[in-house]
C-alpha cells in the first residue's frame, strides 16, 4: 500500500516478498551446528520455494550442504511445506 501512495505503481502487480515464521528462524538459530550452517538454513527457508532446493543451488561446501539438509530433515522442512501463519515477518533480501 505505501509503495502505492509513493510511487503510483499498482499494487496488484507488486510481488510480495516471501515471508517465514519468526519461530521457524528462532529454531535454526537454536540448532546445534556450525554458524556457516545455520546462515545457510535461513537463507533457504526464507527463499520461498523448496528449502532444499535454495540449499543445493548455494555455493557452500558440500559439507555445509550436506548438515543443512539434515538439519531440515529434522525440523520437517525438506519439501517446502514451511507455513507462514498470521505471526509472520517478510524476509530481507540475500
Amino acid at each position: 500500500m505505501l509503495r502505492f501512495l509513493d510511487t503510483g505503481e499498482d499494487p496488484q502487480h507488486v510481488q510480495p516478498a516471501p515471508r517465514v515464521p519468526r519461530d521457524l528462524v528462532q529454531e535454526v538459530l537454536d540448532l546445534d551446528c556450525k554458524d556457516a550452517v545455520k546462515v545457510l538454513l535461513v537463507r533457504a527457508v526464507r527463499s520461498g520455494g523448496k528449502p532444499v532446493d535454495a540449499v543445493l543451488d548455494s555455493d557452500a561446501p558440500d559439507g555445509d550442504k550436506v548438515a543443512a539438509i539434515r538439519a531440515l530433515r529434522e525440523l520437517n522442512l525438506t519439501a517446502g511445506e514451511q507455513q507462514a501463519p498470521e505471526d509472520v515477518r517478510p524476509a530481507k533480501p540475500a
